[in-house]
């Protein structure tokens, strides 16, 4: 019985993630998306992949296009491009092939098998014409020659090879192996089937592995199809879900793309997983969110802020101290006129008797200067009050900003587990009449004894 996984003149779709966590034995299951496992120990299970600069990731990508005696394929060296780039961006340290023949393949899997020895994580990718007989699977090399199926085991390089492999390294714990080929047979007329089409992969040709993960493009029989762009379809949802999802696990990371690559092909391409995985991966590691400099700068700015109003307002009250004493120095003005009208007057009526129409005139002038006066100090009554009122509006604003302040430290302190902090913020809050610390206050027990 033989079965087919080969690259397509359109595009190379079928991609396979196999996972390890090494001193587990898992046995992949087939295509009913199955797997078993036994003797799994909990600190495995239990066990966050993140990316750190302290954990050591390898990589091996290989991209074949060019064959010697097979269809060029159009999109599997841009795939292995862009997931070199991608890889690298993301904390491994890349091999990286092209084209490569047999020889080529052999170096490179013998330099990895190396690097995996002091390596945490591992990944294996490869984009190409694929074969699988007898349910065992192989990566073809550019240079091969299956002439029929009996060239197989000598020209291409078998999955279960790589796998244990990677299964034997020392440090390794996590590993991948991602496959991407089109699921049909570029040699099956040279070897006289009347059809490309295999029907799956046998579990029993896998080697033994703990925590295997395999995600494909495309289910059993059926082929992977072309965006007509840079990618095929599933690599370019895996890779863009990659570099945007990259805080997202693994599992539902896969699930994702799934989604997006059969909406995209109308269902005729469904990307399936098999696997065990013990433990979460993520490619990177959401930061964790510090808000203490935002803090700092925005009590530094209320300080600003504070000291600008303060600044204003001792501007405004010299103005008005200007201002009342020019009133002041006009007030004994008109009172040295008044009395020097006054003098006038009573010289004049002592002098002369000066006409009462004249009196009259004077009478009249000290009433203007003193209704004046008047309007001047009322005036000048408006403005202090208007000040005084600018004040207090500005002195509310400043404890507004500062509660809020009080209320976005507390939820630092919360998110950070520092509850007495927290509490301690949200009551300071809510004593300046912060309607959220209340409601922090009233919902947080901790806050309320």
């Amino acid at each position: 019985m033989i079965k087919i996984i080969a690259g397509c003149v359109l595009t190379a779709g079928l991609g396979s993630a196999v996972f390890f966590y090494q001193e587990k034995i898992v046995s992949i299951l087939s295509d009913s998306h199955s797997v078993s496992a036994t003797s799994v120990k909990s600190d495995v299970s239990e066990k966050v992949f993140y990316s750190t600069s302290q954990q050591k990731r390898i990589a091996l990508v290989i991209g074949n296009a060019n064959y010697e005696n097979a269809n060029e394929l159009p999109n599997d060296l841009n795939d292995a491009q862009d997931m070199k780039d991608t890889l690298t961006k993301f904390g491994f340290e890349v091999i990286f092939e092209t084209n490569a023949n047999k020889e080529k393949v052999i170096d490179a899997l013998s330099k990895f098998g190396e690097a995996l020895q002091s390596s945490e994580v591992g990944l294996f990718y490869y984009s190409g014409h694929g074969v699988e007989v007898d349910g065992e699977q192989y990566i073809v090399p550019t240079d091969a020659k299956l002439k029929t199926q009996d060239y197989v085991d000598s020209e291409a390089i078998s999955i279960k090879k790589i796998l244990k492999k990677m299964g034997g390294s020392g440090k390794s714990q996590l590993n991948f192996v991602i496959l991407d080929a089109c699921r049909n047979n570029p040699f099956y007329k040279a070897w006289g089937f009347k059809s490309s089409m295999g029907s799956g992969f046998d579990k029993d040709k896998m080697p033994n592995a703990s925590g295997v993960l395999i995600a494909s493009a495309t289910s059993a029989q059926d082929k992977a199809t072309s965006a007509g762009g840079r990618n095929s379809v599933y690599t370019k949802h895996l890779l863009n879900y990659i570099q945007t999802e990259s805080t997202m696990e693994i599992g539902l990371l896969l699930r994702k793309v799934r989604t997006a690559v059969r909406k995209e092909t109308n269902e005729d391409q469904i990307p399936w997983e098999n696997g065990a995985i013990e433990g979460e991966f993520y490619f990177a590691q959401k930061p964790v969110v510090d808000d203490s400099q935002k803090i700092a700068a925005e009590l530094e700015a209320i300080r600003a802020k504070k000291e600008a109003i303060e600044a204003e307002a001792k501007r405004e009250s010299e103005r008005l101290a200007t201002l009342k004493e020019e009133a002041e120095k006009q007030q004994a003005e008109n009172k040295r006129e008044a009395d020097r009208i006054a003098e006038l007057e009573g010289r004049k009526q002592r002098a002369e008797n000066e006409k009462e129409t004249e009196r009259l005139a004077a009478l009249e002038e000290e009433k203007r200067q003193e209704e004046k006066l008047r309007l001047e100090e009322e005036k000048l009554r408006l403005e202090e009050e208007k000040n005084q009122q600018a004040i207090a509006d500005a002195e509310a604003e400043r404890v507004r900003l500062e509660a809020e302040t009080m209320v976005k430290q507390g939820e630092v302190y919360a998110k950070q587990r520092k509850i007495k902090s927290a509490c301690t913020m949200f009551r300071k809050a809510a004593a300046a009449g912060n309607e959220d610390a209340k409601t922090y206050v009233e919902n947080i027990k901790k806050c309320r004894t």
